[in-house]
């Protein structure tokens, strides 16, 4: 895991300035799109058979209005069967090319048509919804904000000094500036050399002092916004020092396209207009958690415990956590997480604290030896990227202790490389997970993409390229939704502003994650799932896959159904029968 990887701000104040600067004819050209069509989805697939000449009405508040949600009886509602298909694509591909956003003004943007209705940007339902058109006859303001100009949007990436993905990822970022509305400007990625990126490819992730430097080169760059550390492999989460640095920049920080930042959703919204997350933040991740374990768990037996002796016993708890030297300081939300499971029942429960490698397995044995005697049924654990001999779940087999694993999912290659600890110990392993649900490769969105924009097929072996599509879909639907005059302050009023359409947005056929950004929300994925390790799933076969795609490595309930903290039902569905993807 450590070595390289194959494979306070008021919205409402802004939103008359905005609203005045963005003249905008919504969805004027429609995709004519008759994808080949994989059967069982095909009355699903994002498709237009007329042009599309004003703006719907599942459309948001300053782009349209609507829940973007679909009403009772619609396709999106319901769950289509299996996709077989025989192209080998589930997502929809254009038949023809859009047209370029050079030439005379203004410039066409297509548009996708889904059968509930909903319109979107791209092909990708967690697109926001489609502007194809702006009257450009004012021009688009120039230099609106530091680092952007009438022709540029200049943004940073942290790229290590040696071997960077950069190379092999620029034709997403060719698809964004051809397919999204940018206002007769491109995106511009200026790479800024990362000390933190060089030290998470030796194993060192989360330094406060290495990111506080990279902050530093990032100011230096004059850039409108960056990315998080996705460079080379997307290990490192962005640390309170960089966003506090980045806000105090007036830079928009872009995070969480895999490995969510190590803040609260209130620290995020703290630093408004500025710090952005794609996924939740860790503190909603154990909150999303708790809920899942104290309506699901809590108070009952044990019964995905490995040991049989352990699945007739009332559930007790412990948590097994990293110290916090490796985290990169305390985790967000523990003591929220702890007080909820305390109030639903689940009693005071013992956090266990260890160094994890090899140096420290006969201290994390001891650990575990102490809990068996404890009588911990479940353990609450974080995964760390720890392969045996080196791993917590490898002590446990160690001592012949086979617990329930109650998995923080917060990222989803982490979780999957639990799948390199013993089977005995993995086949109790679930959790709650951030991540959208995966498909194939070939479907991905942001393997789509890269065809799409006609990049090589060996661009799929890299790690940051999911990473960089997702948190460039987050700037991308930002800039949008701004509208010509770009600053961070439109940027954040169009967000707040959008109601995203969501098609099929947790359901069949996609299940992808929900996303938009309500009320001050800073971070676009707003659901989570139920997941368990399918142990059919090497970790080696993850590790090495293309595009290091885990499709493979999750079950999930429902086959990818997902909940907010709120709604989280009481009954337990991990280990379903004839239920996995």
């Amino acid at each position: 895991m450590a070595a390289r990887r194959k494979g306070a701000w008021s919205v409402t104040a802004l939103n008359g300035v905005v609203a005045g600067t963005v003249l905008i004819l919504v969805a004027v050209l429609a995709l004519v799109v008759k994808p080949p069509a994989p059967p069982g989805i095909a009355a699903f697939a994002p498709q237009a058979n007329k042009p599309i000449t004003k703006a719907p009405n599942s459309q948001s508040a300053q782009f349209g209005s609507g829940a973007g949600q679909c009403g009772a009886g619609q396709v999106c509602a319901g769950h289509s069967p299996t996709p077989t298909p025989s192209n080998g694509s589930v997502l929809a591909k254009a038949t023809v090319s859009p047209p370029a956003l050079t030439g005379p003004l203004p410039p066409g943007l297509q548009c996708y048509q889904w059968p509930d209705g909903s319109i979107t940007q791209t092909f990708d339902p967690q697109s926001p919804p489609c502007i194809s058109r702006w009257d450009d006859t004012k021009g688009n303001g120039g230099a609106t904000s530091p680092g952007v100009t009438d022709k540029l949007i200049n943004v940073a990436l942290p790229v290590t000094t040696a071997n960077s993905d950069w190379p092999g990822i620029k034709p997403i970022l060719d698809f964004f500036n051809t397919r999204f509305q940018l206002y007769g400007r491109k995106i511009n990625i200026v790479t800024v050399p990362s000390q933190q990126a060089d030290q998470t490819v030796q194993g060192g992730w989360n330094d406060p002092s290495l990111q506080r430097a990279d902050a530093a080169q990032i100011k230096a760059s004059k850039v409108f916004a960056t990315l998080d550390f996705i460079d080379p492999i997307q290990q490192s989460a962005t640390l309170p020092v960089f966003l506090d640095a980045m806000a105090k920049a007036k830079i928009v920080s872009v995070n969480g396209g895999e490995v969510t930042p190590f803040d609260s959703s209130d620290g995020l919204a703290k630093r408004a207009p500025y710090a952005w997350s794609y996924y939740p933040t860790i503190d909603s991740v154990l909150r999303n958690l708790a809920a899942m374990t104290c309506r699901q768990l809590v108070g009952k037996p044990a019964i995905h415990a490995g040991d049989p002796a352990l699945q007739s016993k009332t559930r007790k708890f412990a948590v097994w956590l990293p110290p916090d030297e490796k985290l990169g300081g305390p985790l967000p939300g523990l003591s929220t997480m702890l007080a909820a499971l305390k109030t639903c029942g689940a009693g005071d429960i013992k956090v266990v604290r260890k160094p994890t490698g090899r140096d420290y397995a006969a201290a994390q044995a001891a650990a575990m030896q102490q809990l068996k005697g404890d009588g911990v049924t479940t353990i609450i654990y974080y995964p760390y990227g720890d392969g045996a001999p080196a791993s917590p779940l490898h002590s446990a087999q160690q001592v012949g202790y086979q617990p329930e694993w109650d998995v923080i999912g917060w990222g989803n290659y982490n979780a999957a490389f639990m799948l390199n600890d013993p089977p005995a110990e993995t086949r109790s392993a679930f959790g709650v997970g951030m991540w959208n649900k995966q498909p194939s490769l070939e479907q991905e969105p942001w393997a789509q993409a890269v065809a799409a924009a006609g990049g090589s097929s060996d661009v799929l072996i890299y790690d940051a390229g999911r990473p960089f599509y997702e948190e460039l879909l987050l700037l991308a639907s930002g800039i949008q939704m701004a509208g010509p005059h770009l600053t961070p302050e439109t940027f954040a009023a169009g967000l707040h502003a959008t109601t995203f359409p969501n098609p099929g947005g947790g359901r069949a056929p996609y299940y992808q994650g929900s996303v938009g950004f309500p009320g001050t929300s800073p971070t676009m994925v707003e659901d989570f799932q139920a997941f368990w390790l399918d142990t059919r799933e090497s970790g080696q076969d993850v590790q090495n896959s293309k595009g290091v795609n885990q499709s493979k490595a999750f079950c999930a309930v429902g086959s990818g159904l997902r909940w907010t903290e709120d709604a989280w039902p009481r009954n337990d569905r991990f280990y379903e029968q004839g239920v996995c993807r």
